[in-house]
């Protein structure tokens, strides 16, 4: 019997994905609708037969729901996708990324014993190139599966990362708190270049964070509080 991660619905953004360096769309179809309670996938505008595919895979799979749209936005399409979600919690992964069955599993597992606790669940992001290979860097850690109501982005400078202060049109008390998943996201890349400049700076940044006493800073309640309240006055 195949896990199913209950109460969560798989959101994912796409355009032309019928191939793209994990199987195209639909592999990532296959390989994930069956593990989440509802899905809704968002085309914005595929021209390679993507959104034809993702409207035929709707009549296959009961849990799945297809729109499209003309946002452009990030964060819109964000928000787009949490308000056709109708559970109380939300998976957002990319069809170039995937969660292995293994892992669904043990995902289920946790979010089981800590979703009453907690408002959402860090991944460890793995990048892997064509042949396999793993890029080695610095880990980083996404918090892709959160309760919907904490989700919604507020304006452009808003996101929810693990490294990031984030903003929320519901008011919150205290910036997120966030459980390890002990699962990892596979994000597989056309190729080396891939991770591109920025990418890179960003990771020696957060190297150098790591070795000084600026991270344990970052972290405390009191420094994402304060941080919070000033950019909530800049935003009004």
């Amino acid at each position: 019997m195949t896990t199913i991660l209950p109460d969560t619905t798989l959101c994912t953004i796409v355009r032309d994905e019928i191939i793209n360096p994990a199987g195209g769309i639909k592999k990532f179809i296959e390989e994930t609708i069956p593990f989440v309670k509802k899905a809704v996938i968002v085309d914005t505008g595929s021209v390679d037969g993507t959104y034809e595919l993702l409207k035929q895979a709707e009549k296959q799979y009961d849990n799945l729901n297809v729109h499209q749209t003309t946002l452009t936005e990030h964060e819109q399409l964000k928000n787009y996708c949490l308000r056709l979600a109708k559970t109380n919690w939300v998976l957002f992964l990319n069809a170039n990324e995937r969660i292995s069955e293994k892992d669904f599993e043990k995902l289920r597992e946790n979010f089981l014993k800590w979703k009453w606790s907690v408002e959402g669940f860090q991944f460890l992001l793995k990048y892997l190139l064509p042949d396999g290979s793993e890029i080695k860097q610095h880990p980083q850690y996404t918090t892709r599966l959160f309760q919907k109501i904490v989700g919604y982005c507020k304006n452009q400078r808003t996101r929810i990362t693990s490294l990031e202060l984030s903003l929320f049109e519901e008011h919150l008390p205290a910036p997120v708190q966030n459980a390890y998943s002990h699962v990892c996201i596979i994000n597989y890349l056309p190729e080396t270049s891939a991770l591109n400049s920025e990418d890179a700076k960003h990771d020696k940044d957060v190297k150098y964070c790591l070795k000084t006493p600026f991270l344990k800073i970052y972290k405390s309640r009191v420094f994402q509080n304060s941080c919070r309240r000033i950019l909530e006055l800049l935003s009004t």
